[in-house]
């Protein structure tokens, strides 16, 4: 729901889940183990601790790939919510 209403109140930060990705992607290196999805989604992460984003809830890294597109989520939900 952060995403559709635009509200990215701190609950789970960004940072933490930067943290956490970090921490997962060193522990499947140490073993062997590929883990390309995890490897993007660090990138969106790392994106968002960029742009100031570090203490936003986690769903803020929605906002890198809405940047990246040229829309808001919020506000496509926003127009349907008009138009009905």
């Amino acid at each position: 729901s952060q995403v559709l209403t635009g509200d990215y109140t701190p609950g789970f930060r960004v940072a933490l889940g930067q943290k956490d990705i970090r921490l997962g992607h060193n522990l499947a290196a140490s073993l062997g183990v590929p883990l390309q999805t995890l490897a993007m989604a660090g990138e969106a992460y790392t994106a968002a601790v960029g742009k100031g984003r570090g203490d936003w809830a986690s769903g803020a890294i929605a906002t890198v790939l809405e940047e990246t597109v040229g829309l808001r989520l919020a506000d496509l939900v926003a127009q349907q919510d008009r138009e009905r």
